[in-house]
């Protein structure tokens, strides 16, 4: 059951791509936290690691040294320079003390099992509910008014529905772009074009109503393709 969903998931991906473009330039994966007053900025505030895997967090915007504290550790230990290291599974806390200002970045220990699975989550998402049901069956209404599958669908509650599945996106790119595992880079560099590349038909649909059998501007083969690539990092 499982491999006729993921072919089925093949086929509506294929469908509804005619022009796959190679040339996508990533968006950046920092994460950064920005203090206004000082712009002070430590370039992450979460951090997702497996056992042994190794991150330097840094502190830019002043030449003032940080004073590097590891909360818990038993799960990761942190370097005067700021070098955090992975020793067991759990949770726990860095703080940067510049002065009298503090900066914290979050930290969970964990498998890779637990992260594949996480990432095979949400690709699930981004393929059904992202793509299959929401910007495929968009593109398809404005060609032809109907569905992926040449099914007829009700416009606007396919437009709340995707919506409401955005809603996760947030919390799922702020999850993809703590990996530090260098297993995870190709899979990064493949969410963050998606992530960039949803928002471009996202804005139209928010600005105009799609009509059905319009066949009005509706960009969404680099969306596909990109999915096409997640999938293959994920299966």
């Amino acid at each position: 059951m499982k491999k006729i969903k993921t072919i089925m998931a093949l086929l509506v991906i294929t469908l509804c791509m005619s022009i796959i473009i190679p040339d996508i330039v990533p968006s950046t994966n920092a994460i950064s936290t920005v203090n206004a007053a000082t712009k002070i900025t430590l370039n992450s505030t979460k951090l997702t690691m497996v056992k042994k895997d190794s991150y330097s967090l840094k502190i830019t915007g002043t030449k003032r040294k940080a004073n590097w504290t590891s909360i818990n550790k038993s799960v990761v230990t942190v370097s005067k320079n700021g070098k955090v290291k992975a020793r067991g599974n759990g949770k726990a806390t860095i703080i940067a003390k510049v002065g009298k200002k503090k900066f914290k970045c979050e930290v969970e220990v964990t498998t890779k099992k637990k992260i594949d699975a996480k990432l095979s989550k949400i690709y699930t998402w981004t393929c059904s509910d992202i793509w299959n049901n929401g910007f495929c069956n968009i593109y398809h209404y404005i060609e032809d008014g109907n569905g992926y599958s040449g099914q007829q669908i009700n416009i606007d509650k396919t437009i709340s529905k995707l919506n409401s599945a955005l809603k996760k996106k947030s919390s799922y790119n702020k999850y993809v772009n703590s990996l530090t595992n260098k297993k995870y880079i190709k899979y990064i560099k493949s969410w963050n074009i998606i992530n960039s590349e949803v928002d471009i038909p996202h804005k139209i649909i928010k600005e105009t109503k799609p009509v059905a059998s319009s066949n009005s501007y509706f960009p969404s083969e680099k969306l596909g393709a990109e999915i096409w690539t997640l999938f293959s990092l994920v299966y």
